[in-house]
């Protein structure tokens, strides 16, 4: 099975060689290699717009990083199960207890 990046760059070189076909086409001259120049413009586009939804997926993919309440520097532990949380709270200087396998969407890693 292959990759993503590796269907990204075979999609590169598989447009690449559109491009060179149709160039090769159009410089021949004549109604049947100028259909056959189109054919190939068309193709290298479908072949760009793949890549351009692939890196998308690709981006999209990368998962964000998950952070329990433990991991997170404005944790306050109490206990080895649960702690104090200095962001949920409101008004801000408040805080909400919470357990320390807590997800929270406002984690930022401790750095020491």
């Amino acid at each position: 099975m292959l990759t993503i990046d590796e269907v990204i760059a075979s999609c590169e070189k598989s447009a690449e060689r559109y491009h060179k076909a149709f160039l090769r086409n159009k410089a021949h001259g004549g109604e049947f290699y100028q259909r056959e120049a189109e054919s190939d413009r068309i193709c290298e586009e479908h072949e760009h717009q793949l890549v351009a939804w692939l890196r998308e997926l690709k981006e999209r993919r990368k998962a964000p990083e998950i952070v329990t309440c433990r991991e997170c520097k404005r944790y306050k532990p109490m206990s080895s199960d649960w702690g104090n949380c200095y962001v949920h709270g409101n008004p801000p200087e408040l805080h909400r207890t919470c357990y320390s396998c807590d997800y929270c969407s406002w984690a930022e890693r401790r750095t020491e």
